[in-house]
């Protein structure tokens, strides 16, 4: 038993045999490596402060040793490495300054406190309870949320890496805001915001197995420069959509369907959305409601778009790719007019199939065709309404390649906006 602070200077080994060093109030406070040998079942319970400013290693040789106490990496440089799966039996704090390197699974099974300070390397990091992290705090390594229910907070400028969520029960995210780069949901429990909150994600979002629910009473937002992809198979997703990208594309892999009064906004000119093949559900009257200021891309032979508050025709593109197989197919264009005053703002036409051959027809033969906006064909074959029914574009008329055919003589392309 060891009842004042103990300080060390240099490596501390422990190779217990069936027994326990125990603390009343002290801890043990180290500046060295932290190292265990042999594999008798044994537990430290003096709380662990990693200190000073040399690199330090950890290595458990047993996993039936057992750090019970709470674990703090307090540092003002030096970087502490766990290369070997590491599991703790309390809370951990990071505070700044810290730098914590893994090679493998670093487990806490309470808390896990960052104040700063960032944790690096291949290895996982995780945690089966409340998480906080501080705005000076960046973990680019994996992270592991596990575990019962739980709290996860994250102060603005803190960030993390690829998150999965593996927990029984939902965590909750309780600050405002969450910045990762990749989610993945595995699990019956998800994650939700406790009131409102942005999960904002410069990654991908997975959600393949398990029945969690996510996004409660908030907003996943799709951010950054590189490309991303979308991909939910099962569960309950609640959250709105926000695809805020200065460069790629938000691409499904999956169907994307939110609920009643979820909305999905493409945020700016740089943003697109490609909807791949996949279909495109909002819900609700009055609510589920798309707001485009960017691209919308789709093949054109998508099953189901539905927009039940109707298209945005006061901004964005929706351009037309074709499916990009070896087949030239004819798909009808998605018609809008029917839930809103209008079918399309502006409209792109742009099959680039390498085979000119096998490039596709979007048909608008079977119905009247509204544009308040641009009508532009760069690539593919387009046809245009049929008997007398007409195209009416109210901006500009560009055709530069591929072909585009006339439905009838009797309809007409009607320009109709004040400049053109």
């Amino acid at each position: 038993t060891v009842t004042g602070n103990v300080t060390v200077n240099n490596t501390f080994s422990w190779g217990p045999s069936a027994s326990a060093l125990v603390s009343g109030a002290g801890t043990l406070f180290l500046k060295g490596a932290l190292t265990t040998t042999g594999t008798a079942v044994a537990t430290l319970s003096m709380p662990i402060e990693l200190t000073g400013t040399n690199a330090q290693a950890l290595t458990k040789s047993s996993a039936n040793h057992t750090f019970s106490g709470a674990f703090r990496i307090n540092k003002t440089s030096g970087t502490v490495t766990s290369a070997g799966v590491f599991a703790l039996g309390s809370s951990f704090t990071l505070e700044s300054g810290g730098a914590l390197s893994l090679g493998n699974t670093f487990t806490v099974p309470t808390t896990a406190t960052l104040n700063g300070g960032t944790i690096s390397g291949a290895g996982t990091f995780s945690v089966t309870g409340d998480f906080t992290q501080a705005a000076t705090s960046v973990v680019s390594a994996p992270v592991l949320l596990g575990g019962a229910a739980a709290n996860v907070s994250q102060t603005t400028g803190g960030t993390l890496g690829n998150v999965t969520v593996t927990a029984t029960g939902n965590k909750s995210i309780t600050s405002t805001d969450l910045t990762l780069s990749s989610l993945t949901v595995t699990s019956t429990g998800g994650i939700v915001c406790s009131t409102t909150c942005t999960m904002h994600l410069s990654g991908n979002y997975t959600q393949t197995a398990g029945t969690a629910t996510v996004g409660t009473g908030g907003t996943i937002s799709f951010e950054g420069a590189a490309s991303q992809t979308f991909n939910r198979t099962v569960g309950t997703f609640n959250p709105n959509i926000i695809v805020d990208k200065t460069g790629g594309a938000l691409t499904l892999s999956s169907a994307m369907t939110l609920v009643s009064g979820s909305d999905l906004t493409i945020a700016n000119a740089s943003s697109i959305l490609n909807l791949a093949g996949q279909n495109l559900t909002l819900v609700g009257a009055g609510t589920g409601l798309l707001d485009n200021n960017g691209t919308i891309q789709l093949f054109g032979s998508q099953t189901t778009v539905t927009l039940p508050n109707g298209n945005d025709v006061l901004s964005g593109t929706w351009e037309y790719l074709g499916d990009g197989d070896v087949t030239a197919e004819t798909f009808t264009i998605k018609d809008f007019s029917a839930t809103g005053p209008a079918d399309y703002f502006n409209l792109v036409i742009n099959d680039t199939n390498a085979t000119s051959a096998n490039r596709d027809t979007i048909s608008s033969s079977a119905a009247a065709l509204d544009i308040n906006g641009s009508f532009t064909q760069t690539s593919g074959n387009f046809t245009a309404p049929s008997t007398t029914l007409n195209m009416n574009v109210q901006g500009d008329f560009i055709h530069t390649t591929g072909t585009f055919t006339h439905g009838s003589t009797t309809g007409a392309i009607v320009l109709d906006g004040a400049s053109q």
